[in-house]
């Protein structure tokens, strides 16, 4: 296995509080937690508006939720964000195959509550409260539901919202719900009682 690239943050990240995503669309970008006072870094060196530093560090923007972030997460949870729609509210005139490419969203989980982001607009698509609490959170899709999920795991639950922030899907655990991962339209789930799951 070969390094890609290389970079140098020098910020604490969180451990296990990292995501891609394709937030314009395009190019991944990294976002990832850094320390606990509630900042995601984002790293995307296709993005005009991030600048180097002169002390030649990379570029990166910081968006601050001034809570605790407990889950992170990126996918196209919402098909009619794309990047047509993106370069509208800008002002900007779409390419032609603008409308068909969906841009990724942020999930980012803040000890009681989901909040999910479009980081290309810097704008709140919408923020729930889970009174289970939010441990884990996972982008995906599952069998029997009609649109993209995010899936929040809390004390003894999983729920799932939709673009809207509608409760989709809901399940009991038997415990604190530490990871989620989709499978085949499937939902794995693993809990502090060393049980895995699938709903």
């Amino acid at each position: 296995m070969e390094v890609s690239y290389k970079v140098r943050l020098e910020k604490q990240l969180e451990a296990g509080l990292c995501a891609v995503g394709r937030f314009d669309g395009n190019h991944p970008a990294v976002a990832c937690a850094a320390g606990a006072c509630g900042q995601v870094l984002l790293y995307d060196p296709h993005d005009e508006l991030q600048v180097t530093t002169t002390s030649g560090a990379p570029p990166l923007r910081t968006l601050n939720f001034n809570k605790t972030i407990t889950a992170l997460d990126a996918g196209p949870l919402d098909p009619a964000r794309t990047r047509a729609q993106a370069k509208t509210t800008r002002g900007v005139t779409p390419d032609e195959n603008d409308d068909k490419v969906v841009r990724d969203v942020l999930l980012v989980g803040l000890g009681s509550a989901l909040m999910v982001y479009d980081v290309d607009l810097n704008s709140d698509i919408f923020y729930r409260e889970c009174p289970d609490g939010v441990f884990s959170c996972r982008f995906c899709t599952l069998q029997g539901t009609e649109q993209p999920l995010a899936v929040v795991g809390g004390n003894c639950s999983v729920v799932g919202f939709g673009w809207q922030g509608t409760e989709l899907f809901w399940n009991v655990a038997g415990d604190d719900v530490r990871c989620v991962a989709p499978c085949e339209g499937d939902l794995l789930v693993g809990s502090d009682d060393y049980e895995i799951r699938i709903f």
